[in-house]
């Protein structure tokens, strides 16, 4: 299954459908299903893209659509040729929308390859909007989605519908209307301000001639990197000589020691006594047939040598020809982009009148610089392409005869052993099935066992806030209660030397103060011993909490 979905702002899927409207069309859907979660959105454990401007996907339901394309090597497969969002009779449910099947839910209708014609469909969007109505550009077809769906994922949400063809003649009615300048992400025309000051201050006569000019200092800057290449290219090229020569020079005096070396070991089988004297040769003869074959050695390597030097001559010459063709074709490419650039400036909007800006044209220029490169790679894969396939062609003609020589024996081996690696094949995907699964399984394990932990955390630091709350209560009645017991100690004082000074039984209000400071001080110690006993509860509460952290902490 090829998971499709894309979901970025409402700006950019028009841009990139409208870039992508004259490619050609990929195969049809066979299948379309809806994907929603919790956080990052996965199919078959490959990420989706989801926008940068929903920050809160990690923690907030989102939704994706998810379509498989149809094995077009099968007989007439079944594909999509509709999708939407009302039942009708013989369609297809793609799943609800948003979890509950009565808020909405996805239909697609299929048939048979040869009855769906252009009608399948080939592709599908789904775009997260910010509110503002849009439609896709590039041939396909915009449906809004239902308001409850987008009031549970708490935006703006379309489908976008792209049916066979729709693309090409999309392409080719804009081309009709002629090239329309870049909206921007605000709506207005990109480049608008530098189209008023061209207007104002250049006439077309004069932005010609200023772009003829700056094409100029572009070639003649571009032919003098070219001068400094080929000199640097050139220095490299004599320092490479200079080494070659050098160790030529040293493999020649290796080589004439060796020959020196050997002339003497032939002289010296050449002297030596045979012990058939028979087979012996005259020492002139033997001396005529080495003199031959030193001869024929000198004659073979000669002709290498000129052999050799044809070779490189005409190299050189395919080479130089080479370059000059490089040269007219680079010259020949430069004055037609020229030209097309003096297209360009003399252009008009069909709708303003404007010309189109300096912005709009390099950025025309820049897309059609990296179209030219594509097709340069796709050009080198093409020749690869066919070598390796002419090397597999020559690779199955090779077996083909070997196979021609097989016993039956041979074949009926090689039908048991094909068997054997098929039953093989099915037990490793089996294996990777189960492993899918199990990764699969983990990772909602892990997910949970993550939201847990935070909702945890989030409970520590608010008990930890109540805790920092009630000391600092704590600390607030024990100053209070050490300016009470100084207060009494001073009142304490105060009625000891008034007691000595006069007698305390004599007065009525003494005495009545007396017991009214008596009952003040017994609740006042209370309060000090109700106090102790909820710092102490919550000195023990703290202390449970952080043992239940620390166990949870080893636990993962």
């Amino acid at each position: 299954a090829l998971p499709i979905c894309r979901a970025p702002a409402p700006v950019e899927p028009g841009r990139d459908a409208a870039a992508a409207a004259a490619d050609a069309d990929a195969s049809p859907l066979a299948e379309v299903s809806v994907v929603t979660a919790v956080g990052t959105l996965r199919v078959d454990n490959a990420a989706l893209y989801m926008p940068v401007e929903r920050g809160e996907q990690v923690t907030s339901a989102n939704l994706a659509i998810a379509a498989a394309r149809a094995d077009l090597e099968a007989a007439d497969p079944a594909v999509v040729v509709d999708v939407g969002f009302e039942e009708r009779v013989g369609y297809v449910s793609g799943g609800a929308l948003a979890g509950d099947p009565a808020l909405g839910q996805l239909w697609y209708g299929t048939r048979p390859l040869s009855e769906a014609n252009e009608a399948a469909v080939v592709d599908v969007m789904l775009v997260y909007g910010s509110g503002a109505a849009f439609a896709i550009e590039g041939g396909y077809t915009t449906v809004r989605l239902p308001s409850a769906v987008e009031d549970l994922y708490k935006a703006t949400l379309y489908l976008g519908v792209k049916r066979g063809g729709e693309g090409r003649r999309w392409a080719e009615g804009r081309a009709t209307r002629g090239a329309a300048p870049i909206k921007g992400e605000d709506g207005g025309d990109a480049g608008e301000e530098d189209e008023a000051l061209l207007e104002q201050t250049l006439t077309p006569e004069q932005v010609a001639r200023l772009e003829a000019r700056r094409a100029e200092k572009l070639r003649e800057a571009e032919r003098q990197q070219q001068r400094e290449d080929d000199a640097r290219e050139d220095a490299r090229r004599s320092k490479q000589l200079q080494e070659r020569l050098a160790e030529l020079r040293r493999e020649k005096a290796l080589l004439a020691e060796e020959n020196a070396r050997l002339s003497a070991e032939v002289a010296a089988v050449m002297d030596a006594p045979d012990a058939d004297d028979k087979e012996r040769l005259d020492p002139r003869e033997a001396e005529r047939r080495y003199a031959d074959a030193l001869s024929a050695i000198l004659d073979a390597k000669r002709k290498a040598a000129q052999q050799k030097e044809r070779s490189d001559r005409v190299a050189f010459e395919l080479q130089a020809r080479l370059d000059e063709k490089e040269f007219k074709a680079k010259k020949i490419a430069d004055s037609f982009k020229a030209f097309k650039r003096e297209i360009f400036l003399a252009a008009e909007h069909s709708r303003t009148g404007k010309k189109l800006s300096k912005k709009v044209i390099d950025e025309f220029e820049a897309q059609e610089a990296l179209r030219d490169q594509e097709l340069e790679k796709v050009r080198l894969k093409n020749i690869n392409l066919r070598n390796a396939l002419k090397k597999c062609e020559a690779k199955l003609r090779a077996k083909e005869q070997l196979a021609e020589g097989l016993h039956l024996i041979d074949f009926e081996q090689l039908k048991i052993e094909n068997q054997a690696l098929a039953e093989k094949i099915e037990d490793r995907k089996d294996e990777i099935e189960k492993l899918r699964k199990k990764h699969a399984a983990n990772v909602r394990v892990a997910t949970h066992a993550r939201e847990t932990l935070a909702f945890e955390e989030k409970l520590c630091e608010k008990r930890r806030g109540e805790l920092k709350a009630l000391d600092a209560k704590l600390a607030v009645e024990r100053d209070r209660v050490a300016k009470l017991k100084k207060r009494r100690e001073k009142k304490r004082m105060r009625e000891a030397s008034r007691s000595e000074s006069k007698g305390f039984a004599a007065n009525d209000m003494l005495v009545l103060d007396y017991e009214k400071r008596k009952v003040e001080i017994t609740q006042t110690e209370a309060r000090i011993q109700e106090l102790k006993e909820r710092y102490a509860l919550l000195e023990a509460d703290v202390a449970k909490n952080n043992v239940l952290i620390a166990a949870r902490t080893v636990g993962e």
